[in-house]
């Protein structure tokens, strides 16, 4: 009965460091390539949570589920600033949630 959460560490991936506030296309690739690969963890955790019948396992899965929202948000939120800043749609300007 193994299956891989680590709340503590995912969650501090999922934090942004203060001092990292320049948006390029690398670093939004990076936090894509970080979120598919947090996504992948969950639902790996998730098969071996209902494959052994482990409630338990599908609670903590169930709230580290919450690491891949908030990773996905500051991605969502850091392209949508780096369209922003180099005005590439006018229509962001306008309106921010355009492409929602």
């Amino acid at each position: 009965m193994q299956w891989d959460v680590d709340p503590a560490g995912s969650a501090q991936k999922a934090q942004k460091h203060p001092l990292d506030d320049t948006i390029t296309e690398a670093s939004i690739v990076s936090e894509i390539v970080d979120l598919g690969q947090e996504a992948r963890r969950v639902l790996h955790g998730t098969r071996q949570a209902f494959e052994q019948s482990n409630a338990q396992a599908a609670r903590t899965i169930w709230q580290e589920d919450d690491v891949v929202d908030v990773r996905y948000h500051l991605v969502r939120h850091d392209i949508m600033t780096m369209l922003t800043d180099i005005h590439a749609i006018p229509a962001l300007q306008q309106d921010s949630r355009v492409m929602q």
